[in-house]
């Protein structure tokens, strides 16, 4: 969920979204950087664009795919601002930022007259539109 205001000007599907967040996190980061080690910056981004923007499951509920596809860069940007924030910020910790990661599990059939327990093979993972850790150093 997003504060109703930025929802209004577009959400996620708005690239000053994502820069808000930056301002947000500098807020947080001045307030809280002394004390917090690790930093996750935005929950399951790929969650967020797909099931907020295209098949409206979560906030803030829209199924549309272009609005979907406009968010999930902004989604993306925003923990790298975020994270660029932190660095500035807080220099001399040991803080990191992280964006949490939405991993599902993907069968494939590798033998469709096997039973089921070997009809199915982990070939990858879905929905993880993230690159990982933004480490400070």
């Amino acid at each position: 969920d997003l504060p109703q205001p930025l929802q209004d000007e577009g959400g996620w599907a708005a690239r000053t979204t994502a820069q808000t967040f930056a301002e947000y996190a500098s807020v947080v980061v001045d307030r809280l950087g002394d004390r917090i080690p690790t930093w996750t910056t935005l929950n399951e981004p790929f969650v967020s664009a797909n099931h907020g923007y295209v098949t409206g499951e979560h906030a803030p509920g829209i199924r549309s795919l272009r609005p979907g596809f406009a968010a999930s860069p902004h989604l993306l940007l925003a923990p790298g601002l975020a994270g660029q924030v932190l660095r500035d910020t807080a220099p001399g910790t040991a803080s990191r930022a992280e964006t949490s990661r939405h991993l599902d599990h993907i069968g494939i059939p590798t033998r469709p007259w096997a039973g089921r327990s070997t009809r199915r093979r982990s070939v990858g993972c879905s929905g993880n539109s993230t690159s990982g850790t933004t480490s400070r150093s």
